[in-house]
């Protein structure tokens, strides 16, 4: 009995890996909120003493604070900020199981590495403990596009339901997975499941226009003025690519040195001019001298002469083999993919690498395998990239 326990605990261990480093960054950062928290961690603690506060520095429905509120005042720790994060890092375990899930969906033999790697990058653990709403959001995410992948409606429904509750752009990738649950069930000849899919996108579409009509994200919000929509987000889409490119590295660099090479030379210059007009970041948050160790030092990075033009070329090659992403035997999702990713993205004039996270999360999940050398690689190297940013935000280094 002990030895097949044993092959278990092997076969799990990348799994167990990232489940210990989200609780060791728990345990690890100081008992201050960062940035956004200073928001999100008071109203949880209302919500904690049984009020029902509406913060209007809080761009979507207070639902992940109602969460951590009520879940900590359970344990009677509604006053340790470290009790709150616990609660996000719960959502961390779900999304992982999510995310494993649907990896399976496209390849199951190399599903538990993609899951390590994406979980244990930089643009992931070091937000696996903070009171925001990204995680659980993510978590509820994963498992809808679970619930697509084997026609499951009400995984889909519940989940994709609850994910816009955390964060209401993921109305887009709810309305996705729609889509692709009816196209799946059409597939399979199985009309009577396209009710569902139907229905949701009917919704979808209602809801749309009521926000539309009430001006904002959130109503009362004053930072839905944040959100206008529209080609203003064209500037995340870019600075995703980049992101992506430093996240991924050896990914990256391999796919370039086996795939870019075979495009034709116009089809980089006229996407780089389309980069290099574009790209324009006016937004205040983006261009406020705060010491933002994550966003605004790469960003303001962009901002001179020799960066920009880093910037351009990188985010270019990025376009390119982000557009050639191979995607297992689901290879027509690539194109839908990357029209909601964009999608997505539009809302956000402001730009931080968490509203990538869904991208992150589908494509790599989506994603072939490619050379074990270079999986591993991007591992160890993503690992370490994490452990970086994590001892500098733990020395007090602000985060966003």
């Amino acid at each position: 009995m002990k030895f097949p326990e044993l092959t278990d605990l092997r076969a799990n261990s990348l799994l167990i890996v990232i489940a210990l480093a989200m609780l060791a960054t728990v345990i690890y950062l100081p008992s201050h909120p960062f940035v956004d928290e200073y928001i999100h961690w008071p109203t949880a603690q209302l919500f904690a003493q049984g009020k029902w506060p509406l913060n209007p520095g809080i761009s979507t429905w207070p639902t992940m604070n109602a969460v951590v509120g009520w879940t900590t005042s359970l344990f009677g720790q509604s006053r340790h900020i470290t009790a709150g994060r616990l609660v996000i890092a719960v959502f961390g375990f779900i999304a992982i199981a999510g995310f494993y899930q649907l990896a399976q969906e496209f390849d199951t033999a190399s599903a538990k590495l993609r899951t390590a790697q994406f979980f244990l990058s930089p643009i992931v653990l070091p937000f696996c403990a903070l009171i925001y709403t990204d995680l659980p959001a993510l978590s509820c995410l994963l498992w809808s596009a679970v619930g697509a992948m084997r026609r499951q409606p009400w995984l889909l429904i519940g989940a994709g339901a609850l994910a816009c509750a955390f964060r209401q752009n993921e109305i887009v990738w709810f309305g996705a997975f729609a889509i692709l649950f009816g196209w799946l069930s059409l597939r399979d000849g199985d009309r009577i499941k396209l009710l569902p899919a139907i229905a949701i996108v009917a919704v979808i579409a209602i809801w749309l226009v009521l926000v539309k009509l009430q001006g904002g994200v959130a109503a009362g919000a004053y930072t839905q003025g944040d959100h206008p929509g529209g080609l203003k987000g064209i500037p995340n889409i870019w600075f995703a690519l980049v992101v992506a490119t430093i996240v991924y590295l050896p990914y990256f660099v391999f796919r370039l040195f086996t795939d870019a090479q075979r495009l034709p030379l116009w089809q980089f210059l006229a996407l780089g001019l389309l980069v290099a007009f574009t790209f324009e970041v006016k937004h205040r948050f983006n261009l406020i001298e705060f010491n933002y160790f994550v966003r605004n030092n790469l960003l303001h990075q962009t901002f001179t002469q020799q960066g920009m033009g880093i910037f351009l070329v990188v985010a270019t090659i990025s376009a390119v083999l982000a557009f050639r992403t191979r995607l297992t035997a689901y290879e027509n999702l690539r194109l839908p993919l990357l029209v909601f990713s964009v999608l997505s993205l539009l809302p956000f004039w402001l730009i931080e690498q968490r509203y990538d996270l869904p991208i992150f999360a589908l494509f790599w999940a989506a994603r072939t395998a490619i050379d074990r050398r270079v999986e591993i690689a991007q591992l160890l190297f993503g690992s370490a990239c994490s452990l970086w940013m994590i001892v500098h935000i733990a020395h007090g280094t602000a985060f966003v």
